[in-house]
């Protein structure tokens, strides 16, 4: 075997390791920041957030109940170690107004009725 062969071989080698290697290597960064990332959300109960995990990248998303707890959930998860960015598709669940009893002021006509 002449010396091109050699190189063309050890380079075909190369390239088939390599794709192995980052098939495998994106596989399993995403099970392990996945596994943590449910885990720390879970204890400090933020079941809520749907969780998306892109190589190293998270992407946050659910009814969130609240901006506080939407700012948590992205400081929990930018802290873990391994994550390159988190992004958020946030949803806000409305708050209910509470009820407010008519008066007399929001019913004029109410003035108006007679008895028969």
């Amino acid at each position: 075997m002449n010396r091109r062969g050699i190189l063309l071989l050890a380079a075909a080698g190369f390239i088939l390791i390599f794709a192995l290697a980052l098939y495998n290597g994106t596989q399993k960064v995403e099970q392990d920041l996945t596994s943590r990332a449910t885990a720390a959300l879970n204890e400090k109960q933020l079941e809520w957030v749907v969780l998306q995990v892109d190589g190293r990248d998270l992407v946050l998303s659910g009814d969130a109940p609240s901006e506080r707890a939407a700012n948590q959930a992205l400081e929990l998860t930018r802290k873990l170690e391994g994550v390159n960015r988190v992004s958020e598709q946030f949803s806000f669940l409305a708050a209910e107004e509470p009820a407010v009893a008519p008066t007399n002021a929001d019913a004029p006509w109410s003035s108006t009725i007679k008895a028969n």
